[in-house]
């Protein structure tokens, strides 16, 4: 039985690659109309998977080898995470809008659970 075997060098390869793909995907959306909600959520979107893609290979290989410095680094892949899910959230419910429908009691709601988690 093959394996396949997944070093550093590989996950690093393969994050770049995604990252720039991401990056790439997210701007030239968000140049097709840059007024739109949908695109501007869109490119938000693209942003917080591109620092989750950073941060979740540096809590997989941090810089210093330490159990303290691998929690901040894990930590911080929680913090991206908590706002992708607000993002994403909206930018379903707006597609494919020019505006944000939500009512701004439910934004305040929305961005309060956000900051909490």
């Amino acid at each position: 039985m093959l394996e396949l075997i997944i070093t550093k060098e590989i996950e690093l390869v393969l994050a770049l690659i995604t990252f720039l793909l991401t990056t790439y995907l997210g701007y030239s959306v968000y140049a097709q109309n840059k007024k739109s909600w949908t695109h501007r959520l869109f490119a938000i979107l693209a942003f917080l998977i591109d620092i989750y893609i950073v941060v979740n290979f540096l809590s997989l290989h941090p810089p210093l080898e330490t159990p303290e410095n691998q929690l901040f680094w894990i930590r911080m892949v929680m913090v991206t995470c908590s706002f992708i899910g607000p993002a994403l959230f909206l930018l379903v419910h707006t597609f494919p809008k020019e505006k944000i429908q939500l009512k701004r009691k439910s934004l305040i709601v929305l961005f309060t659970l956000m900051s909490a988690s």
